[in-house]
């Protein structure tokens, strides 16, 4: 989701981004798309006569803060980013999500535009490929790709999440954590948020950036202004929930250090 005025300047990037990868796209096809996006916008906006110098990013997860630590870097844009969650780097695991991911080529191509590959890949394990478990008590192995150094690399989520808020942070973004969205007038540029005492602060920016997940409330907000603006033509918002979970489980090594499932 990106917000406010610029929404306008580059539709068909926006569109083709929420068409190729639908409510909840995996992080690793996604960040490259945001940071071409972002691009996009930021660069056609640094050469108009509104030159943009704040810049809000909501949602402080994987895409939220590699966002952060790219207009930093490339742009040097005054960058604040609200979570609504507590601090991930303090709080235990059960407060956010902490499934793995895998990492591929798209991944890292989006870690190294703002020089993190080699610092991500230290908190990879390779997966080389996947074993296949037969009724009948065989296995077979299928590898990922045609040579051994084809790989893919499996990471924690919140590990990773939390390296790209401590170098968003040295890079001079500014977080808020537990700051729930309240609303955003976009007319003015000025959002409120609710903090963890429940006080309500106001914050402005000349453009903002939805990194908050599915069940956006930025995507909520932006379409609740266009509704009131559209009067009988209404745009439609919705998240098809899968009504699943998941939870993980932990297979340690043997004591000869092998796989126990093997």
């Amino acid at each position: 989701d990106l917000l406010f005025e610029h929404r306008d300047k580059e539709p068909t990037l926006l569109f083709d981004l929420v068409k190729q990868y639908g409510e909840e796209p995996l992080a690793d096809e996604v960040l490259p798309s945001v940071v071409e996006v972002a691009k996009a916008i930021v660069t056609q906006t640094q050469t108009s006569s509104n030159a943009t110098k704040k810049v809000i990013i909501n949602g402080g997860g994987l895409v939220g803060a590699l966002l952060a630590i790219y207009l930093r870097k490339h742009y040097d844009l005054d960058v604040t980013c609200y979570e609504r969650r507590d601090d991930l780097r303090t709080a235990t695991a059960e407060s956010g999500r902490s499934i793995n991911l895998i990492l591929t080529s798209r991944g890292l191509h989006a870690l190294r535009q703002v020089g993190l590959e080699e610092e991500a890949l230290k908190l990879c394990v390779p997966v080389e490929g996947r074993s296949l478990h037969q009724m009948d008590g065989t296995s077979s192995f299928q590898p990922y790709g045609v040579s051994p150094e084809e790989v893919n690399y499996s990471v924690g989520r919140t590990a990773l999440n939390a390296m790209l808020i401590e170098y968003a942070e040295r890079e001079g973004t500014e977080f808020h954590f537990e700051h729930v969205l309240q609303a955003i007038n976009f007319e003015s540029g000025v959002a409120q948020y609710k903090d963890h005492q429940g006080k309500i602060v106001s914050d402005s920016a000349d453009v903002y950036f939805g990194a908050d997940g599915a069940g956006s409330a930025t995507r909520k907000l932006l379409y609740k202004a266009t509704n009131e603006k559209q009067g009988e033509e209404k745009a439609v918002e919705g998240t098809d929930w899968l009504g699943i979970s998941y939870t993980e489980l932990s297979f340690p090594p043997t004591k000869e250090d092998k796989y126990c499932i093997e």
